[in-house]
């Protein structure tokens, strides 16, 4: 809104609004731009984030393996996860295949599979 609008404004008759009025206008009229010039702001880097998140999304999708099937993946790597925690319980004979122990994503557990079954993990001299 600029000033020399309201103070050009007809109110009829010739009568113009009063330069306190215009003031007090223009006074809400900048609080209101301000608020809404923040939110604005916080759109923006909301944005900027959720657009960052979709690059990094698309970036870790691209290296995905052609025919990758998530729920296959889950169901292994949950397999892998509870024959591994049965053997921890005394279950099992604790031996796993390094493709089942890799399928763990829990670090801990993995780290304990691994020490487990040194022996697919040693370097070959």
């Amino acid at each position: 809104m600029k000033r020399e609008f309201l103070e050009s404004l007809d109110l009829g008759g010739g009568a113009k609004l009063p330069r306190e009025a215009v003031e007090a206008i223009m006074a809400e009229h900048g609080k209101a731009k301000q608020a809404l010039e923040g939110q604005i702001g916080t759109l923006a880097r909301e944005r900027d984030e959720w657009k960052g998140r979709a690059e990094n999304a698309e970036s870790i999708t691209s290296r995905l393996p052609e025919g990758f099937d998530p729920d296959e993946y889950a169901a292994r790597q949950a397999a892998g996860q509870a024959r591994f925690t049965v053997s921890m319980a005394g279950g099992g004979d604790g031996r796993m295949s390094r493709d089942e122990i890799m399928a763990i994503r829990d670090r801990g557990l993995r780290r304990a599979a691994i020490a487990q079954n040194l022996d697919l993990f040693e370097k070959e001299s």
